[in-house]
């Protein structure tokens, strides 16, 4: 939880010069007849990296300790008009934690594909800095995992819930910058036979370009 902290944190710095700057030549698209957005279903693609720090909840959750992780990979605007787009893409995520039995305890890790499908709303309009949210659906695929002492593994698909609360800095007419806090809840048990559900929140950091 620390190391997220200060990723909000370095976050936060990073991004409010730019914020408070607001890059006029952008915000001047609309009259600007050198720039004409396109109506493409693919509008901007976002390459983005985040760190991770995982909950649980169920009967056993106080079993599960020391949860980390991050991901990174990269998204895609879709099919938008103004205000409003869906969002899909890619991302690697890798996530640990420390599972104790009494005295004994197992470091687990998993890796997984992870496929996003959301609803984003831009307060300000997608073209310009704006805030946003976003809500949806995740799934995603075990791809490894250490399991040593863990019988059974993770299961080998997962579904989860989606929200995010971002904002979208205009650095230039075509490149944007994204600071970006996600909350996902899995549908089902992280383990078959279980009743222990990862929850995660993860701050994000990304660099977008229209397409």
């Amino acid at each position: 939880m620390k190391k997220l902290s200060v990723f909000i944190l370095f976050s936060i710095v990073l991004m409010a010069p730019t914020a408070f700057a607001q890059r006029e030549d952008h915000l001047k698209l609309e009259s600007d007849a050198e720039y004409v957005r396109g109506d493409g279903f693919f509008r901007r693609i976002f390459v983005t990296a985040s760190l991770m720090s995982a909950g649980y909840a169920g009967d056993d959750a106080e079993r599960y300790t020391e949860p980390n992780g991050f991901s990174a990979g990269f998204l895609f605007d879709l099919a938008g008009q103004e205000s409003f787009v869906l969002e899909s893409g890619l991302l690697y995520r890798k996530l640990g934690n420390r599972v104790t039995d009494g005295f004994l305890g197992a470091d687990y890790s998993g890796q997984y594909l992870s496929i996003p499908f959301a609803a984003k709303y831009y307060f300000g309009g997608q073209e310009a800095t704006s805030l946003y949210v976003k809500g949806g659906l995740m799934g995603s695929l075990l791809v490894a995992e250490n399991n040593t002492l863990l019988s059974p593994g993770a299961r080998s698909w997962e579904t989860a819930f989606l929200a995010g609360l971002g904002y979208k800095v205009a650095l230039a007419r075509t490149t944007d910058l994204i600071v970006e806090l996600d909350y996902t809840r899995a549908l089902s048990s992280i383990f078959p036979g279980s009743s222990v559900y990862r929850s995660d929140l993860s701050a994000a950091l990304g660099v977008g370009v229209d397409l």
